[in-house]
């Protein structure tokens, strides 16, 4: 038997990926074993086309785990999903996924703030989607799939511990993750989303937060704004989705990097692959995709040069995660600068 498969992501509330039998052409059952013990067996039958599209039969074979109440005790556990026939453990957990939970989850959604909370996160506009648990859900522009792949991406894996800056948070699904992955403070900033010439506005973060018994710090402050006398130092600072929105990307970055002392992350849009020179492409209208506030794109050798050149010793790039695997150019990537 042999048995492919990866995990994906999480999130508050759950973990998910997908696992496949090469040899029956069918899903393949995972088990999940918590803190080395069996917690759950599961047969994977979540329907996905990206699954499809790579010859995995009809794509049933994806699953979603919820985590257990018992869990949510604020100590540290490590969660493990392998084949259950074999006990291989899928691609995609390192060393395993350490999870804990402090604080979330522990505010019940009907004591926080007044009124009804479905109705409260029906009335506002998401970009994020999030599950705050109780059939309560956001339903943003971007899924919680591909929010949950950017995050396991992105996030470091030594976050714990450590002091986190979200510029662009936007509706904070990031800074939580950052929050809940154990970051010893949290601050999401944001000015463009918030009160600026973006369209949304503050109110999806401050609900999250809320509902999610968040103790996440917020400032209003522009990217160009960031400064050690403005936001104070931190060892990991998130700059995703940003760049292109600013009229002067390179100043954007060398803001972000002055506040930073450790791993700076920056996500983007990329363009511009077949040149070999560092190249950054400026769109003048709302030629791409349809946003006049997209302002440029660069290379990935462009990305690089600017980290560089503001002092980081090394930089780790990859192609967005929902990126088609092997493609020679794709259109977002993340890259992973540390001092």
């Amino acid at each position: 038997m042999a048995v492919i498969g990866h995990v994906e992501g999480r999130s508050q509330l759950s973990l998910g990926g997908w696992a496949w039998d090469t040899d029956r052409r069918a899903s393949a059952p995972v088990r999940i074993l918590v803190d080395g013990v069996p917690e759950a067996e599961l047969t994977p039958a979540i329907r996905r086309e990206d699954l499809r599209a790579h010859g995995l039969g009809d794509g049933g074979c994806a699953f979603e785990w919820a985590f257990p109440d018992a869990l949510y005790d604020g100590e540290p556990h490590r969660i493990e999903v392998v084949a259950a026939a074999t006990g291989q453990p899928l691609e995609g957990q390192q060393d395993g996924i350490v999870f804990r939970v402090d604080n979330y989850r522990r505010l019940p959604a009907a004591a926080a703030g007044g009124g009804d909370p479905a109705r409260r996160v029906a009335g506002v506009q998401w970009f994020h989607s999030f599950d705050f648990g109780d059939g309560v859900v956001a339903r943003g522009q971007k899924d919680r799939r591909t929010l949950e792949l950017e995050a396991a991406a992105a996030l470091p894996a030594d976050i714990a511990g450590k002091r986190c800056l979200d510029i662009g948070a936007w509706d904070g699904f990031f800074s939580f993750q950052a929050e809940l992955r154990g970051a010893r403070s949290v601050l999401a900033t944001d000015h463009f989303s918030w009160s600026g010439e973006g369209w949304g506005t503050a109110d999806g973060f401050r609900l999250a937060r809320e509902l999610l018994g968040s103790r996440v710090e917020d400032m209003d402050i522009d990217a160009l704004e960031i400064a050690e006398a403005t936001v104070g130092r931190h060892d990991v600072v998130l700059f995703l989705g940003v760049l292109y929105h600013l009229r002067n990307p390179f100043e954007g970055l060398r803001a972000a990097a002055g506040v930073c002392d450790g791993t700076l992350v920056v996500e983007t849009t990329l363009h511009l692959h077949h040149v070999e020179e560092a190249a950054m492409q400026f769109f003048p209208g709302s030629e791409l995709d349809g946003d006049p506030t997209n302002w440029w794109s660069p290379n990935p050798r462009c990305v690089m040069g600017m980290l560089s050149a503001l002092g980081f010793r090394r930089v780790d790039f990859a192609p967005h995660p929902t990126a088609f695997v092997g493609d020679p150019a794709p259109i977002r990537g993340i890259f992973v600068a540390h001092r």
